[in-house]
């Protein structure tokens, strides 16, 4: 494998190209074939992934992307990307049909050769038996077959491509036809800040700003890059109701939530900002014990929101919850409530309403991605005996501490570091803001009198801050992510 990308724009991705490349070479080396399952929410980048694996080796190919068009309608759209790819002349022949889909897998596979291998790959695979689960179960038993009968034993990889995680994830699931089937499964992440700071060329500290608004989703990058700032993105990203950023957020619901309306309304309540149980069941009028197995749903099936609790030598019952994904987590706070002025482009209304509420969002909204990051660089020389790092609160919220240091994620002995988070646009941490963490942090059960203090800033440490152990800013933050 290359070390070079070769689509412009691509950035990353080394661990999935290594995977793709490791059953490649088993391809070659071997002359069976292998199958494998990319999956990942919407917009991440999984089919430029496969795309950029695809020309990096210079491998015979075709690519066709599913639809939610009847299936008499996707086998001809199949049949016609097969005489326009670039697999065999076997494997394309003109006017070319099919009855179904083993008979379109099994002609794509021929000619393929342990030297030249091919490649088939089915984009948006949950689409082809969205209509009902026979049909899902029919198609996918259609694949199983080839897979079992032609393709395994021919020198070619299938890559199914989804974005639906509930149902990619259904695939594999024992009783279902294509259990047991995948020679890997890979999972696509959204990128690092690092990786979103090389593709939209941004400052480290603008690019942790630009987080907050599109969380780790390659496409809106380079949107941001051609913006400029905020203000230009926000009015280009929100300029049509069509826009990919507006249907992006959408269709990540839809296709999580077909039918659970409840667990659909609570997520929407964390999005505007509850994060008690007893404040989403005030905003949604769920009573406990549904609202229980609501949160349960999206933090454990959807895996869309994130539980945390307070983070001490003793602990505390007093969860919180917040959206998992950065992008997702804007999207729900800013434009689902103004979609119906999208639909009427009031674009303008729209950009200075969330321009104003801008400052307090990204306060909070950036936080966890700062803890994370500065999780990475754990363990440091400042900070001996930490690995983990959370916040504290109590159930009044008094007091409450940005970031808490620890060797384990729950109970542990003793508070490694305790630290306050400032990322304001001009004023730097100074000695007021010491002073208040020092009183805040003394209330922590597990921190002591000797427990180092840190300060996490957009724009420095005043001098007058100079009992601070340890002190990070946007670079040094960044630099805990690896080099793209």
């Amino acid at each position: 494998m290359t070390d070079k990308t070769v689509l412009p724009g691509f950035v990353g991705r080394r661990r999935e190209l290594a995977a793709l490349a490791e059953e490649l070479d088993g391809v070659r080396s071997t002359g069976r074939g292998r199958f494998i399952l990319v999956r990942g929410r919407r917009r991440v980048g999984k089919s430029w992934l496969v795309e950029e694996f695809v020309e990096q080796h210079q491998l015979p190919n075709v690519f066709f992307t599913a639809t939610r068009s009847a299936t008499d309608q996707d086998l001809p759209r199949f049949a016609d990307a097969l005489v326009r790819s670039s697999l065999p002349e076997e494997a394309r022949p003109p006017g070319v049909s099919f009855a179904h889909w083993e008979a379109a897998l099994v002609a794509a596979a021929a000619g393929a050769t342990p030297e030249r291998p091919s490649v088939i790959v089915v984009d948006e695979f949950p689409y082809l038996g969205e209509r009902s689960d026979d049909e899902a179960l029919s198609i996918e038993s259609m694949f199983s077959a080839a897979w079992e009968r032609r393709l395994s034993r021919s020198p070619v990889l299938l890559i199914i491509v989804g974005s639906d995680l509930a149902l990619m994830e259904r695939l594999s699931h024992y009783g279902r036809p294509l259990y047991d089937r995948p020679t890997r499964l890979l999972i696509v992440d959204p990128l690092t800040p690092r990786e979103i700071a090389a593709i939209a060329r941004l400052s480290p500290a603008d690019t942790f700003d630009a987080y907050t608004v599109i969380g780790g989703l390659p496409a809106f990058a380079a949107q941001w890059r051609k913006a400029g700032n905020l203000r230009e993105f926000l009015l280009a990203s929100l300029s049509h109701p069509d826009s990919a950023f507006i249907n992006a957020g959408t269709r990540i619901l839809d296709a999580e939530f077909p039918s659970e309306t409840q667990a659909r309304l609570v997520l929407s309540a964390i999005g505007h900002g509850e994060r008690t149980s007893s404040g989403i069941s005030a905003a949604t009028r769920i009573p406990p014990p549904n609202l229980d197995r609501s949160l349960k749903t999206l933090v454990d099936a959807k895996r869309i929101v994130r539980l945390e609790e307070p983070l001490s030598a003793t602990r505390l019952r007093a969860p919180r919850y917040s959206v998992a994904d950065p992008y997702l987590r804007f999207w729900l706070r800013f434009v689902e409530p103004a979609l119906p002025e999208i639909e009427r482009l009031r674009i303008e209304p729209v950009v200075a309403r969330i321009l104003d509420a801008w400052p307090t969002f990204r306060g909070r909204a950036v936080e966890p991605i700062l803890r994370s990051a500065l999780e990475r660089l754990l363990p440091h020389a400042s900070l001996p005996g930490a690995n983990f790092v959370g916040s504290y609160w109590t159930r009044t919220n008094d007091p409450e501490v940005d970031v808490i240091g620890a060797d384990k994620a729950r109970a542990p002995a003793a508070v490694a570091f305790a630290g306050s988070i400032k990322w304001r646009e001009r004023s730097r941490f100074e000695s007021s803001d010491l002073e208040r963490l020092l009183a805040t942090a003394a209330r922590v059960p597990g921190v002591e009198p000797a427990t180092p203090l840190i300060a996490i800033s957009r724009t420095g440490i005043g001098a007058s801050a100079h009992k601070l152990s340890a002190a990070f800013g946007p670079s040094e933050l960044l630099d805990g992510f690896p080099p793209e």
